[in-house]
């Protein structure tokens, strides 16, 4: 692969398009769970356990350019891959990283963020609430369908928004433990012709974890893990909240970023207002 080429999730846009399709909006989705497995969404766990969803949209030609910079940044701070897990937890590639080090990433990569993506999502729900309010109904999706969905469903109303005439291809690093979950979702989408409408949605691609090769997805990662920690800590935290993140900051633009937290009050909320028909299923 050339480095003019990007990487294979970029090359596959000219499968999922057609050539009459200047834009090709890619957008690249990861999950982040704080005190909870990932695999059981175990909300038996001790402390506040948090999923959440973020992602950012950008055309073909935005990544490439991204990719261009990215890559010498990681090689830069030494890095295989960035993981935002690590980074703030102080470990794996990031371990013994001073304090002017850790401002130098976060300046320079929230930069090269910015510079490159045309909107962002994020979509956070505590997990306790969830498994509350969704307790009277065992079928009901996972909590992180449910994130997965509300995050399509912003992208869509950006792009409904923003006048944007093509369809949007989706990216999702590997659920832990909900592959299964994502394929049925396209398929339903794929058969609803409003669905595809509200979403935009041209393709989702499920992508392995961790692939250093997928580097469009890292975005995501910080941003997911930060949103999952600003509901946990800061958000909903009643008693002594904590203040953003230095890591958080540079990464919410005005205009530029759509988020959504969900607690117990808003979930049942959003449940009332669907058994009313005024929006889907929750």
């Amino acid at each position: 692969m050339s480095a003019a080429s990007g990487s294979y999730l970029t090359e596959l846009a000219d499968l999922l398009f057609p050539p009459e399709h200047r834009q090709r909006l890619l957008c690249m989705l990861v999950a982040a769970y704080l005190d909870a497995s990932g695999k059981t969404e175990d909300v038996k766990l001790p402390g506040t356990p948090v999923i959440a969803i973020a992602g950012y949209v950008a055309p073909v030609d935005a990544w490439l350019r991204f990719g261009k910079k990215w890559r010498p940044f990681l090689k830069d701070f030494g890095l295989t891959l960035a993981h935002h897990k690590d980074f703030a937890a102080r470990a794996g590639e990031y371990a013994g990283w001073p304090e002017k080090r850790r401002h130098a990433y976060v300046k320079r990569g929230a930069h090269i963020i910015n510079q490159t993506v045309h909107h962002g999502v994020a979509v956070a729900v505590l997990l306790k609430d969830y498994a509350k309010v969704t307790a009277e109904y065992p079928a009901e999706r996972s909590a992180f369908t449910f994130v997965s969905l509300a995050a399509l469903n912003l992208i869509g109303r950006w792009a409904r928004e923003s006048k944007k005439s093509e369809q949007v291809a989706y990216f999702f690093e590997a659920g832990d433990g909900h592959n299964a979950e994502l394929l049925q979702v396209q398929h339903e989408i794929l058969a609803d012709p409003r669905a595809t409408d509200v979403y935009r949605f041209k393709s989702m691609t499920i992508v392995p974890k961790k692939d250093p090769d997928s580097i469009e997805l890292q975005p995501a990662d910080w941003l997911a893990w930060e949103a999952a920690k600003y509901l946990k800590d800061t958000t909903l935290k009643t008693e002594d909240p904590r203040a953003p993140r230095h890591s958080l900051l540079p990464l919410v633009k005005p205009n530029k970023l759509m988020t959504l937290w969900y607690s117990e009050d808003k979930l049942l909320k959003l449940r009332e207002a669907r058994r009313r028909g005024e929006t889907g299923r929750l």
